[in-house]
């Protein structure tokens, strides 16, 4: 599904308070019962024969920043994906909108994925970073649901998208959000 489609979706579903299906092939959520952290099997990504990757960060890392919330990670065919949808009760999707409002953080499998993610929907062209590093899009959205906004961020395979909405403008809600992010561990912990 096209990248402008899905952001349109997810404000929609949002807005309603609905929830999408998961996102790739292989998406069905590995949910874990208590508060504790999946245990997903991975290769350590950080390093491919001895030289540090472009792709440093797992699903697994970046979900332990966000399991406390009740999120859950999907696993998918070209990223894996944190989604606020897949919070388990409506009360625990109301408490995350109110700390970072409406997101979704993927986590890409190769280098062609993180493009995809970067890149607009309609043109294919990539979106092009302003002077903090983020990437605007502005999703046309669709019958009944009105344009937004989304800021995108990049953190080494890690591309967080989070809904600004009317203005081109991001808030303490981002910050709270990227917040989050920044706690990735080295070897990459700049935006690019």
């Amino acid at each position: 599904m096209r990248l402008g489609l899905r952001l349109a979706a997810v404000s929609a579903a949002i807005a309603i308070g609905g929830a999408l299906p998961a996102c790739g092939a292989d998406s069905d959520p590995d949910r874990a019962e208590d508060s504790t952290p999946q245990q997903i099997e991975e290769t350590d990504p950080t390093r491919v024969d001895g030289v540090a990757s472009e792709l440093p960060y797992t699903g697994q890392q970046v979900f332990e920043l966000f399991y406390m919330h009740g999120l859950y990670l999907m696993r998918g065919e070209h990223w894996d994906r944190i989604v606020l949808n897949s919070v388990a009760t409506p009360q625990q999707r109301e408490a995350v909108m109110a700390r970072y409002g409406t997101f979704f953080v993927s986590i890409a499998h190769d280098p062609d994925a993180i493009q995809t993610l970067l890149s607009d929907p309609n043109t294919g062209q990539p979106l092009k970073p302003d002077t903090h590093g983020v990437h605007w899009y502005r999703d046309p959205g669709l019958p009944g649901v009105p344009a937004a906004w989304f800021a995108l961020t990049r953190y080494g395979n890690v591309v967080a998208a989070w809904m600004a909405g009317g203005e081109q403008r991001t808030d303490e809600h981002w910050d709270r959000m990227n917040a989050e992010l920044e706690r990735l561990p080295p070897p990459d912990r700049r935006r690019w």
